[in-house]
């Protein structure tokens, strides 16, 4: 058996490189029969659209005991790493979860009162306000937070 020479200047690579890009198309592509049922669903809700008609709901929505397990894995796993951003979009979308399905509000403390109540809700409304204003950026929406407290509980703070 022979084998072929190594060649200093590694005339090899080329082959590698194209192996490489072959298997990276591989798994970032779609089988085609995959891809044109999507497009014609997509083709389908287009013409809706531009027909005017209702966009028909969700096949198959998520249930609000799934939606619940799956805030608290993504909230309360060591295995999921959230920023600030999507660690408090997750809280505030779980706690109006159960509010709505069980009539508790998980931020409240046992024996609540009407001003704590109020306080919780002025809370989640600032943290609302500044998710949307953050349009998906966690630094902006820190930053956001940041400058809803005020300075005399930054000072108390230190």
């Amino acid at each position: 058996m022979q084998q072929e020479p190594i060649n200093e200047n590694n005339e090899n690579t080329g082959d590698q490189d194209y192996l490489d890009a072959i298997k990276e198309l591989k798994e970032n592509s779609v089988p085609k029969a995959d891809f044109d049922k999507l497009k014609e669903k997509n083709k389908e809700l287009l013409q809706m659209v531009v027909n005017g008609e209702t966009l028909p709901a969700e096949e198959n929505p998520e249930s609000n005991e799934e939606k619940k397990a799956r805030l608290r894995k993504d909230l309360f796993s060591e295995d999921v790493s959230l920023n600030n951003l999507e660690y408090v979009e997750k809280a505030v979308e779980l706690r109006d979860t159960i509010l709505e399905d069980e009539g508790e509000d998980i931020f409240l403390p046992p024996n609540a009162t009407a001003a704590d109540k109020e306080a919780v809700d002025r809370v989640v409304g600032i943290y609302k306000e500044c998710i949307e204003k953050a349009n998906g950026d966690s630094g902006v929406f820190t930053s956001l937070i940041a400058s809803k407290i005020p300075n005399d509980i930054i000072k108390k703070g230190r």
